[in-house]
């Protein structure tokens, strides 16, 4: 698999970006550049965790990081859930999907535009 911006920069970013919070108990949540990735655990697990979105290109490193940290070495989330397919929900997604080699869910009807099969509509303004 190939991602086609896997060596852009994103050049903007937020002064929050590389902290995490906890943000409830089983719910913690990281900012990379501008945008924000969960780690959402499983109740009664302290290991178990589910990665909501897959951050901006090039933060792999940041949100394997953040999970080895919160949940031990070699630490992987059962599955990786994508909101939607704008770039800085899906940037990381194939580092982290080679790294971890867990199975990825959307909504069917983001399936084209993750697929690359078809543009989102312009913004309604």
């Amino acid at each position: 698999m190939e991602n086609e911006f896997e060596h852009d920069m994103v050049f903007l970013t937020s002064l929050t970006s590389g902290h995490s919070m906890q943000v409830v108990d089983d719910v913690i949540w990281l900012t990379t550049k501008i945008v924000n990735v969960l780690y959402v655990q499983h109740p009664g697990r302290s290991d178990g965790f589910t990665l909501v979105d897959a951050g901006v290109p090039n933060s792999a490193d940041e949100i394997i990081g953040l999970a080895e940290q919160k949940f031990g070495p070699d630490a992987r989330p059962d599955a990786i859930i994508l909101t939607h397919g704008h770039f800085d929900h899906v940037g990381s997604v194939i580092e982290l999907i080679e790294a971890w080699n867990v199975p990825v869910f959307a909504h069917l009807q983001e399936l084209p535009f993750l697929q690359g099969k078809a543009d989102y509509p312009p913004g309604d303004p």
